[in-house]
């Protein structure tokens, strides 16, 4: 699988994008009880009948976009979502599988609890010959198996897609969306 997203949650609001693509934040609890608040953009005409506070199933893939906040260039990243029902139950579930290429590893460094991680970039090909540029976080083992590999490296993931804050350096709250990733398979060239 290319770029394969399924999401199950709360829908928190709905914004409309333009005139044709609308745009909500979707919760999704994880089980140590943190919210996930990931965006989510969607073909208006999708929405029918779906409104805030719907548990839905969505089904689609992590897309990135360039764009400008406070005239700073930034990377956007968010679920596309291609299906969208509405689910009678409340209930909750996040699965990311994707292949692509690693760009952009961070070295190793310790979090809370003494745990090693590392950060770096998935980059995926879309069919249209474009690229999107998933952040993904890798723990413990894979972590140190990830930062000695070559930029370049083709690998398949698979994990959680997830909201994290974290302050920045002027002290001010971001918010970042990537992957918590909790299997690596490196790819062999051909």
């Amino acid at each position: 699988m290319n770029n394969w997203l399924c999401l199950r949650g709360s829908i928190k609001n709905i914004v409309k994008y333009d005139n044709t693509k609308s745009i909500f934040l979707l919760a999704i609890k994880r089980l140590s009880g943190t919210l996930d608040i990931l965006p989510v953009k969607i073909d208006s005409n999708k929405l029918k009948d779906i409104e805030p506070g719907d548990f839905v199933i969505i089904f689609g893939k992590i897309n990135s976009q360039n764009i400008t906040i406070n005239g700073k260039q930034r990377v956007s990243v968010f679920c596309y979502a291609e299906k969208i029902v509405c689910l009678e139950i409340k209930s909750y579930f996040n699965k990311f599988i994707s292949n692509g290429t690693l760009c952009k590893i961070k070295p190793l460094y310790h979090a809370g609890h003494n745990r090693i991680l590392t950060e770096c970039i998935l980059s995926i090909q879309r069919k249209d010959n474009k690229y999107d540029y998933v952040p993904l976080v890798f723990w413990e083992k894979d972590a140190i198996t990830v930062s000695e590999l070559p930029i370049g490296t083709n690998v398949q993931i698979s994990g959680r897609f997830q909201s994290r804050k974290y302050k920045t350096k002027d002290g001010s709250a971001e918010i970042v969306c990537e992957v918590s990733v909790n299997n690596l398979e490196i790819k062999k060239e051909i």
